[in-house]
């Protein structure tokens, strides 16, 4: 049993690829994606998918209705990858892309993709025998601005490395903000860590809102402590910010990546 996630270099945008094999799977990996990012993307994400040995998605999870969190969806769909199960906020955003966006998730569960709107919990969701994902963010609330609705998922995967049982986290903060929404509510990290404070700690940590300030929360970093933090970036509007950088170097134990600064993936691997 182990686990391969590939942090994606897909420009100004989020795609990661989390490969799961488990003991008797006739196939070579359960694929789960979190986010799908195509538009101006250095990577083509169908291809990449391909290359990778993922003919099948047994989970796709779209923190948001984005454009930079959702265009591949379409070009995976158009490449004939099978999509079993997408996960996605309840906000609808909108804009002519998220209604493309709606009309394909539509066609999709009308050809048997199974849709889920999660809501932030304590209770883990079983998406494999040996993978579980708790869901911090959305809210309950559908009175969120965007990034405030934003899916923010823990993912933890139960291996075995030298005949000893072990878990790997990682937590993914879609677009997830620390700035006081427009509904006066308190923003969406301020929520997450006054909840579920105890259920943070991971080990990987993908950061809020390409590195943006307004995603950095340093109380919820803090209590996440991550070994290393990934930042989806690409070379728009300044980010990472100089400060969340200061931030997530901080209290990063050993490293922040960059994932433009990697071609076209960086990955890490846990289990035999």
């Amino acid at each position: 049993m182990s686990m391969r996630a590939c942090f994606i270099n897909v420009g100004h945008g989020d795609s990661t690829l989390l490969q799961i094999h488990e003991k008797g799977f006739k196939e070579s990996w359960y694929g789960i994606l979190i986010d799908a990012n195509s538009e101006d993307s250095p990577v083509d994400l169908a291809k990449y998918l391909k290359d990778k040995n993922t003919q099948h998605l047994q989970h796709v999870i779209i923190t948001h209705p984005h454009w930079d969190h959702m265009s591949g969806l379409f070009d995976i769909v158009d490449a004939g990858i099978n999509v079993h199960n997408i996960w996605e906020c309840k906000y609808k955003h909108d804009s002519p892309e998220s209604k493309d966006y709606r009309d394909l998730v539509k066609k999709l569960e009308k050809a048997g993709t199974t849709i889920h709107k999660p809501v932030a919990s304590t209770n883990p969701v079983n998406l494999l025998s040996t993978t579980q994902a708790y869901f911090f963010g959305p809210p309950q609330s559908d009175k969120e601005d965007i990034h405030d609705a934003s899916i923010v998922v823990k993912i933890i995967h139960r291996y075995t490395d030298s005949q000893e049982s072990k878990n790997a986290s990682i937590l993914f903060g879609g677009d997830a903000e620390c700035k006081q929404s427009s509904a006066g509510q308190d923003c969406a990290w301020d929520r997450i860590y006054k909840n579920y404070n105890s259920y943070l700690s991971s080990g990987v940590l993908h950061a809020s809102h390409h590195g943006s300030i307004n995603g950095c929360h340093e109380e919820a970093i803090k209590a996440i402590n991550p070994f290393r933090t990934i930042i989806s970036v690409g070379n728009k509007h300044g980010l990472p910010d100089k400060e969340a950088l200061k931030i997530y170097e901080k209290y990063s134990r050993t490293s922040v990546t960059l994932t433009r600064d990697v071609k076209p993936d960086y990955c890490l691997t846990w289990g035999n």
